[in-house]
C-alpha cells in the first residue's frame, strides 16, 4: 500500500512537471492538516494535494490531480473547458491506491472579487465525495466565505494570500466545521492548508 501511495505521489509530480513546462500552465501543491475528534481525543491527519492544468487554446485544456494520505491516495486526469473567462469545467478518470477506478470533476466560476469552486468524485463502489468553496475576496490578500466537504463538514472559510513573484502562497483555514454525517461526539472538525502556486 505504501509503495502504491509513493508511486501515485511521484506520478503526480511527473504529470505536474510535464504540464508545467508550458507557459500556459497553472500548478499548485497543497499541504493540509485535518483535525477531528476520534474516541474523545483530537486526531491530526496530514494530506498532500497536487494539481496542474494546461491551456491548449480555444477554451480547451487538460488537468491532473493527485492526493496522498497515510492510508489512501488517488490520481485522475482529463479534459477541461472554459466557455468564458469566468467559468471552467473539468472531468477526469483515474485510480485509487487499491487499484480501483475513480472519477472526478470540478466547476469553477469567478472574477476579481469572488469565486466559487465545486469538486465531485465517484469511487468504484458508487460512493460520492464532494468539496465546495464560495469566497468573497475584497482584496488580493484576503478572502472569506463558506466551505463544505463530505466527511469533514460545513462552516466558514478564511484565506490569506502572500503575493510574490517567486512563489505565491495561500494560507487557508476552515476552522469550525460541522459534520452532520458523523457521530454526535465527533461532529466538530477543522482544516488548515498551505498552497504553493507555480
Amino acid at each position: 500500500m505504501k509503495n502504491l501511495i509513493s508511486f501515485l505521489v511521484v506520478l503526480s509530480f511527473v504529470l505536474i512537471s510535464t504540464l508545467a513546462s508550458a507557459q500556459t500552465t497553472k500548478a499548485w501543491v497543497e499541504g493540509q492538516a485535518a483535525a477531528a475528534k476520534v474516541d474523545g481525543a483530537y486526531k491530526l491527519t496530514p494530506r498532500l494535494n497536487m494539481y496542474a492544468e494546461r491551456d491548449m487554446g480555444h477554451g480547451f485544456g487538460a488537468f491532473a490531480y493527485g492526493l496522498a494520505m497515510r492510508d489512501f491516495g488517488e490520481i485522475y486526469a482529463g479534459p477541461t473547458y472554459a466557455p468564458a473567462k469566468w467559468l471552467q469545467v473539468g472531468i477526469g478518470a483515474g485510480m485509487e491506491t487499491n487499484g480501483a477506478f475513480r472519477s472526478g470533476g470540478f466547476i469553477w466560476a469567478g472574477g476579481e472579487k469572488a469565486y466559487a469552486i465545486g469538486f465531485g468524485e465517484l469511487n468504484a463502489h458508487g460512493e460520492w465525495w464532494y468539496k465546495g468553496i464560495a469566497a468573497w475576496t475584497p482584496t488580493k490578500y484576503l478572502g472569506a466565505g463558506a466551505y463544505a466537504q463530505r466527511f469533514m463538514g460545513v462552516g466558514p472559510y478564511l484565506e490569506v494570500k502572500i503575493q510574490n513573484q517567486i512563489l505565491p502562497i495561500t494560507l487557508w483555514a476552515a476552522p469550525v466545521l460541522y459534520d452532520a454525517e458523523a457521530d454526535a461526539g465527533s461532529r466538530g472538525k477543522s482544516l488548515i492548508g498551505l498552497r504553493a502556486i507555480f
